[in-house]
């Protein structure tokens, strides 16, 4: 066998290739969940982002309300519509 040459046996070969075959059909799958996460979060208006944003940082309604110069009835409608939307 010439330097550098792996010797695999046949076990070996099938064993790869069946690797092969579960990563690509992951990371295939691992795109379209992308995508759709991305589609999802482009129909998302501005002031659901803005709510979103603030809640990630650990804000209440109320106080999400405060920021955003608006009720606290009006934060959850944004919030209500962007769970619907993602």
């Amino acid at each position: 066998m010439p330097d550098g040459d792996i010797a695999l046996d046949q076990g070996a070969i099938q064993a790869l290739q069946a690797l092969a075959i579960e990563f690509h059909a992951a990371l295939i799958k691992g795109n379209r969940a992308d995508r759709t996460v991305e589609g999802a979060a482009l129909r998302l208006t501005r002031r659901e982002r803005q709510a979103l944003y603030w809640a990630a940082a650990g804000k209440s309604y109320w106080e999400i309300a405060v920021i955003l110069g608006i009720t606290e009835r009006t934060v959850r409608y944004f919030m209500s519509n962007a769970r619907r939307k993602l």
